[in-house]
């Protein structure tokens, strides 16, 4: 709670890494120094099925983050009504082999490359100065994610 008596509530992944445990008196440094610092930016990567969004927020003085860049894409990659994506269905051994399933190869392909060029882009200007990136990218779009220069899973600005 607060000192007047308030509780909050935080997701812990602004406050620690996933599979960190700390304390709760590690807990409470970190709450207090949550909040960007006036100028700081931080970096929001959301991806799966096919979307791919991206943005960074800069804290200005005395009022709310303010969006500096952003950007989204989207690509059929997932397979309509039986779900996943196309690769998965490909790496199960009985690749498909009609237009629909090359369609869908190409534009996988495509949302991958999209998705590293627009972060190898952000790498030296954005995502250098980000003082947090929060990002969720499960299964394939983490490669993709993963694959850029500016994106290296042990960053500790990750959450």
């Amino acid at each position: 709670g607060t000192p007047e008596g308030r509780r909050a509530a935080v997701w812990r992944s602004l406050l620690c890494r996933a599979g960190e445990a700390p304390s709760d008196e590690q807990l409470e440094v970190a709450l207090r120094e949550v909040a960007p610092a006036e100028g700081k930016l931080w970096a929001v990567v959301l991806a799966a099925g096919g979307h791919v969004a991206a943005a960074v927020f800069e804290r200005k003085a005395d009022g709310p983050p303010v969006a500096v860049a952003h950007k989204t894409f989207h690509r059929y990659v997932v397979r309509a009504k039986a779900g996943g994506r196309q690769s998965t269905e490909d790496n199960s051994g009985r690749a498909p082999k009609s237009a629909g399933s090359s369609l869908r190869r190409h534009n996988e392909a495509m949302l991958n490359k999209e998705t590293t060029a627009l972060l190898d882009a952000w790498a030296d200007t954005h995502l250098a100065r980000a003082e947090r990136i929060f990002v969720h990218a499960p299964g394939a779009a983490a490669k993709a994610v993963f694959a850029s220069r500016a994106m290296r899973r042990d960053d500790t600005r990750i959450r």
